[in-house]
C-alpha cells in the first residue's frame, strides 16, 4: 500500500475515538514497555550479554520517560491530540533502547529484539505515526549494523526490510478494522439515539391527539353556542362580544388542527385544499412555539387550490421555520410567503419537474446562511449541522420527501452572513374562485326529517341539537355507539342521519359504524376532534356520508345536511312525527 492511499481524514467523532484508544494502548504498553526494560537489565549479563555500567544509566532513563507517560495519562494530563505522539514514545522505546545497547556492545544477537521492537510498531494507531517510527528506527539501524561488520549482516538487513513491511501493513489492516468498528458502533448509536426520538415523537404525537380530540370537543361547545346565542343575541355589544367569543375559539380550533397534523405521523391523504388555508393555520402554532425574539412574518397570497396532505404541507412548514428559527440563534426576521406562479421549462428542467402553474411556500430567514458545501448536502438524511444532541439530521430529509411526494420540488438560495430562503413547489389544480354566498339551509328540511346525534360529550350533544332544531330537524340523542344501536333498532325507520363521533367509550365510533350498516343504510356523517387517519379512510371507503372535523360552525353542519340530505326530500312527512 502506497502512502498516497493510506486513510487520512476521518470523521471528527472517529478521529477523536481513535485518540481515545491510542491513549488506553499508552497505559497498557508503558506496562508491558517498563517490564520488559527492567526484565533486560535483570538478564541480560547473566546470559552472557556484558554492558557497561552507563547502558544501565540509558535503560532507567527510558524507564523514567515511560513511567512519566504512564502516569500523566492516568491522570489525564495527555491532550487527545498528542495521544499519537505518546503511544509512539511508548513503541519506539524498547527496539530504540535495543538499538542503543548493540550500537556499544556489537553484539550482533540483539538484532533479533530489534526487529521484534519492529514488528511492535504495528501497534500504533495512526499510519502516518507507524511509517515513520519504523523508517526511522530502520534507517538508523542499518548503518549501525553495518559498522560492526558482522558477517550475517546482508541477511539481518533484508530481515529487517521484511519486519518493516509486515509492521506497515499489519498496523493498516488493524487499523481498518478499529475505523470500521468505530463506524458500526456510531451507526448502532445513531439508530438508537433515531429510535428513542421516534419513540418520543410517537409518544408527542400520541399526547397531541388525545388534547386535540378534548380541546375540540371542549371548543365545538363554545363555537357551537356562541353561534346559537349572537343569532338570538339583540343587543348589538352583546352580538359583538358573542362574535368575538366564536373568533377566539376558531383561533383555538385552528391550533388543534395542527396539533393533529403532527400526529398523523407521515401518513398522506390527498385533498383539494387552499394552499394559503394550510399556511394560515399553521402559522399560529408558530408564533407560539418558536422563540419569542424571532419576529414571523406572513406575506403573500396564492389564491390557488392543491391536491396534497394539509398535515404534512403543514409539518414541512414547522420544520423549515425550527430550521430557520435556529439558523437565526438570537433575534431575528422570519418570513413565511405563498405565491402562484407560471414555471417554464428551463425553470422546471432545473427542479426536474414538469412546466405549469405551481403555489410555492417561501421561507425566508435573516441567520447565518449556508455556503456552498453544505448547501449541497441538506437534504441527505442525519446530516446536520447542529451539534450532537441538537438535531437527528431528518427534518430536511422530510421536506424533501414530502416535496417529492406532491410532484413537486424544493429549492435553496442562501448566502454565508446573508440567510437563507427555502422555497417549496406544489402543481396548482385550480385557481380560487370567488367566494359565493353562504348557502340559506332549504325550508324542505323543516319537520320531515330526524338525526340521531351519537357524541359522549353532553355539551356538544346540546349543541348539535340546538343547532339541528334551527334548520328545523328533529333530534334523538346518545352518549355512545351502544346507546345509539339500541335506539336504531327502535326507531331506525324514522332516522334520516346518524351523525356520529369517532371516539367514544363503551362503544367507539367504528364499531358503531360497522353495527348501523348490518341494520340500516341509513346515511353516517362522521365527526370527530381526532380520528386516527386509517380508521378514518376505511369507514369513509366503506359508505360513510362524510367527516366533519370539530369544532363546527352552522354553516358548516348545514352545507353537509344540504349535500347529505337533499336527495331525501321526498321523505313522508310522517318521518318527522
Amino acid at each position: 500500500m502506497s502512502l498516497a492511499t493510506m486513510p487520512v481524514a476521518l470523521e471528527p467523532a472517529i478521529d477523536t475515538r481513535l485518540r481515545q484508544i491510542a491513549l488506553e494502548r499508552v497505559q497498557l504498553g508503558a506496562v508491558l514497555v517498563l517490564v520488559a526494560l527492567l526484565t533486560s537489565l535483570v538478564v541480560t549479563g547473566p546470559v552472557g550479554v556484558p554492558i557497561p555500567a552507563y547502558i544501565y544509566v540509558v535503560n532507567l532513563a527510558f524507564c523514567a520517560v515511560i513511567a512519566a507517560l504512564l502516569v500523566a495519562t492516568r491522570k489525564d494530563r495527555i491532550a487527545l491530540r498528542h495521544a499519537h505522539l505518546a503511544l509512539g514514545l511508548v513503541g519506539l522505546a524498547p527496539p530504540f533502547n535495543t538499538l542503543v545497547t548493540e550500537a556499544v556492545t556489537g553484539n550482533p544477537s540483539l538484532a533479533i529484539p530489534l526487529m521484534l521492537g519492529l514488528v511492535s510498531l504495528s501497534l500504533q494507531i495512526d499510519t502516518r505515526w507507524c511509517v515513520g517510527l519504523v523508517v526511522s528506527l530502520f534507517v538508523t539501524w542499518v548503518p549501525v549494523h553495518v559498522s560492526l561488520g558482522h558477517p550475517d549482516t546482508a541477511m539481518v538487513v533484508v530481515c529487517a526490510f521484511a519486519c518493516c513491511v509486515m509492521a506497515i501493513s499489519f498496523q493498516v489492516y488493524a487499523r481498518r478494522a478499529i475505523v470500521n468498528a468505530e463506524r458500526s458502533r456510531v451507526s448502532a448509536e445513531n439508530l438508537r439515539d433515531q429510535f428513542i426520538h421516534a419513540q418520543r415523537m410517537e409518544a408527542v404525537g400520541t399526547l397531541a391527539a388525545g388534547l386535540a380530540h378534548d380541546m375540540n370537543n371542549i371548543l365545538a361547545g363554545i363555537l357551537g353556542l356562541g353561534e346559537l346565542m349572537r343569532e338570538s343575541a339583540t343587543d348589538p355589544v352583546q352580538q359583538d362580544d358573542l362574535a368575538s367569543i366564536c373568533r377566539e375559539a376558531q383561533r383555538g380550533a385552528a391550533l388543534t388542527h395542527a396539533l393533529v397534523a403532527f400526529s398523523r405521523k407521515g401518513q398522506y391523504r390527498r385533498d383539494q385544499v387552499e394552499l394559503d388555508t394550510i399556511i394560515d393555520q399553521m402559522v399560529p402554532l408558530l408564533r407560539r412555539t418558536l422563540p419569542k425574539s424571532v419576529q414571523i412574518a406572513r406575506v403573500g397570497s396564492a389564491r390557488v387550490v392543491i391536491e396534497g396532505d394539509s398535515a404534512q404541507l403543514g409539518q414541512v412548514l414547522v420544520n423549515l421555520s425550527v430550521n430557520a428559527a435556529d439558523a437565526i440563534d438570537g433575534a431575528g426576521q422570519l418570513t413565511i410567503a405563498t405565491s402562484a406562479i407560471t414555471v417554464d421549462a428551463a425553470h422546471a428542467e432545473r427542479l426536474h419537474i414538469a412546466p405549469g402553474r405551481y403555489g410555492t411556500i417561501e421561507v425566508t430567514d435573516t441567520g447565518a446562511g449556508m455556503d456552498e458545501a453544505t448547501r449541497a448536502r441538506i437534504f441527505e438524511p442525519f446530516f446536520t449541522t447542529k451539534p450532537q444532541g441538537k438535531g437527528t439530521g431528518l427534518g430536511l430529509a422530510m421536506v424533501y420527501g414530502v416535496a417529492q411526494a406532491h410532484a413537486g420540488a424544493i429549492e435553496v438560495e442562501s448566502t454565508p452572513g446573508t440567510g437563507s430562503t427555502f422555497r417549496l413547489y406544489i402543481p396548482v389544480v385550480s385557481e380560487v374562485a370567488a367566494p359565493k354566498p353562504a348557502k340559506k339551509i332549504s325550508d324542505r328540511f323543516r319537520k320531515v326529517m330526524r338525526v340521531l346525534v351519537v357524541d359522549d360529550e353532553p355539551l356538544v350533544r346540546d349543541m348539535a341539537k340546538r343547532m339541528l332544531g334551527r334548520f328545523g330537524l328533529e333530534v334523538l340523542l346518545a352518549e355512545n355507539g351502544a346507546v345509539a344501536v339500541d335506539l336504531m333498532k327502535e326507531r331506525g325507520n324514522d332516522v334520516s342521519l346518524v351523525l356520529l363521533d369517532m371516539s367514544m367509550p363503551v362503544m367507539g365510533g367504528a364499531e358503531c359504524f360497522k353495527r348501523l350498516r348490518e341494520m340500516t343504510r341509513c346515511p353516517v356523517l362522521l365527526a370527530s376532534g381526532y380520528a386516527v387517519e386509517a380508521e378514518a379512510q376505511e369507514l369513509l371507503a366503506n359508505g360513510a356520508a362524510g367527516f366533519l372535523d370539530k369544532p363546527y360552525t352552522a354553516a358548516t353542519l348545514g352545507e353537509h345536511l344540504q349535500r347529505i340530505l337533499g336527495p331525501l326530500e321526498r321523505v313522508p312527512a310522517r318521518a318527522s312525527a
